[in-house]
């Protein structure tokens, strides 16, 4: 027996197992990986700024609130959710991203809150047409807004009430917000920091809403009770001088004699 003939059907055959075996390998490494990204956005919130207490609607009085321009830096423009490791350190949470720009979502989730607070749908995005006749303009500088490693939500902000008819600032601030996860754990889910970074904007409205309350409140209305001027004429009555003492008339004359 001729020992190559024998031999060539065996490697024949061991050539096509490893074809069939290099051919699975290769299927299984080209197969699709499910993908585990998520995406987040941030919608109407439940616990929205709520009006102010005893005050009248000011959609009663038509006033229009301008928010903007909402400046956010640079950073905030990554579409990946954000966190804060450190004090100059920034990290991206994997798998876990904005399903819009912030620059979109952060104002339209504002805006909301805010026409919520005053009761009121004349609250505007910037730019506005001037037909609109904003009484008071609200830009934002947007610092901070990202979670931290504790799962707390943080958002810095300055903020200005401007006087859109003479563009004169009436009122300047600084908001730092901290919110804490609704359910404090050791490690926080994403669902549970974009919940407290959507508090942290509602708490921004709710700032932005007193302030715009007071402001347009009328003059008359802010002043209490007890303090207002009063025009009443005093019911007292006026003090009168005694009059001058008059001279006593001379006795009379009689004439004629005595009895």
């Amino acid at each position: 027996m001729n020992l190559r003939s024998a031999t060539t059907p065996l490697v024949s055959l061991l050539f096509v197992a490893g074809l069939a075996a290099l051919a699975g390998g290769c299927s299984s490494l080209l197969a699709a990986k499910p993908d585990a990204a998520r995406y987040w956005v941030l919608g109407s919130n439940n616990a929205t700024a709520g009006a102010v207490a005893g005050s009248e609607p000011l959609g009663t009085r038509e006033v229009h609130i301008g928010l903007g321009p909402i400046t956010l830096p640079e950073y905030l423009k990554d579409r990946r959710v954000l966190l804060r490791s450190g004090a100059n350190q920034i990290e991206a949470l994997p798998d876990d991203y904005w399903a819009e720009p912030l620059e979109s979502g952060f104002p339209r989730a504002l805006v909301y809150d805010v026409s919520q607070g005053l009761r009121t749908a004349s609250a505007l995005l910037y730019p506005w047409y001037s037909s609109k006749r904003v009484r008071w303009a609200v830009p934002i500088e947007v610092l901070q807004f990202e979670t931290s490693s504790s799962g707390e939500g943080l958002l810095v902000a300055r903020w200005r009430v401007v006087d859109e008819p003479d563009g004169a600032v009436v009122f300047a601030s600084e908001s730092r917000i901290v919110e804490a996860p609704a359910e404090p754990a050791a490690a926080a889910s994403t669902e549970q920091r974009v919940a407290a970074l959507r508090r942290g904007i509602t708490r921004l409205a709710a700032e932005i809403v007193v302030q715009i309350e007071k402001l347009s409140r009328p003059a008359a209305a802010s002043v209490p009770a007890a303090t207002k001027p009063t025009t009443a004429v005093s019911q007292s009555a006026p003090e009168v001088s005694a009059p001058a003492p008059q001279p006593s008339a001379p006795a009379p004359q009689t004439s004629g004699v005595a009895r």
